[in-house]
Order: C-alpha cells, then structure tokens, then sequence
C-alpha cells in the first residue's frame, strides 16, 4: 500500500469515528399510531417486553375499568409479571374511580374528575403512551428520553397533589 493510500485509510477511519459521536449525539424520536380493538392488548405486550426489572411505570388518567373490561386476561397477565419483575406502578385515577386490588406493585392516587378527560398517559423509560379514549381507541406512542423526562416531571408535580 502506497503512503497515499495509507493516508486516505486513516482520513476514512477518522471520519468514521466522528460519524458515530454524531449519531449518538443526536437522539432519536419516534411516533407510532395505533388504533382499534386490540390497542390495549399491544400496549400491554409492549409494556410486558420493554419494561426492565425493578423499574417504575407512571399512569395518569388511566381508565381500571376499561382496561379490565376490554382485556382482563391480558391486564392479570401484565400485572403478575409486574409483580414477578418488581416492577413499581404509581397511578393517579379520577375520584371515585376503580382501584384493582390485584394490582399488587401499584399505588393510587386521586385527582378531581374535571382535570382528566377522555385520556390517560402512561410513562416508562424513554417511552410515552398516550391514549384516548374513543371508539375506536387510539394509542400514540412516542419514544424520546427527553420527552419522556418532561412528563415524568409534570407527573410528579400531580403526585404531590393527588389524594391518597
């Protein structure tokens, strides 16, 4: 190999390596859409594959008995493998709403009925599921760590505020 050769090797490697710093420098966002009757069962396999051991999933506006009503062979299975991960629920329903008393890792909170509507949000990790809940129901799905970090701090300031 030529010495002219061996430059242009070495310029490639370096430009290599500094493609790869700006590919991990920048983060990726996605958005998926889902929509119809088996939303709710995909979300909770979503959920059961992505959601790592010992970590914590944040609801707000979650609808128990819907879930329940639309997959209750899916929520059990979802929550026992909560249960068996250890991994922790916190979830802020509306007043008067349904608790699951088999959800043994989650712990509840109350909001007045008027500040939730006809959706909920679920946070996990660098993942966002909203729904709404309409006929069909839709779930959109965002993947970002940095909007993921927001809602978790605006969850937070809902928490402190909910009634136990």
């Amino acid at each position: 190999i030529s010495i002219m050769e061996e430059h242009k090797i070495s310029e490639l490697n370096n430009l290599i390596v500094e493609l790869k710093k700006l590919k991990t420098n920048k983060e990726e966002t996605s958005v998926e859409i889902l929509k119809g009757n088996y939303v709710i069962k995909n979300i909770f396999k979503k959920m059961m594959f992505e959601a790592k051991p010992q970590s914590e999933i944040l609801y707000f506006g979650l609808d128990e008995e819907l879930m329940e009503s639309l997959e209750p062979i899916y929520l059990t299975r979802i929550l026992k493998h909560f249960e068996k991960n250890k991994i922790k629920e916190r979830i802020i329903i509306k007043e008067n709403s349904k608790k699951l008393a088999y959800a043994k890792t989650a712990k509840y909170r109350y909001i007045p009925n008027e500040l939730l509507g006809k959706t909920a949000k679920i946070i996990y990790q660098d993942t966002i599921i909203e729904f709404i809940y309409t006929n069909p129901i839709y779930a959109i799905v965002i993947k970002n760590e940095q909007i993921s970090e927001t809602s978790k701090k605006q969850f937070e300031i809902f928490w402190k505020f909910a009634k136990t």
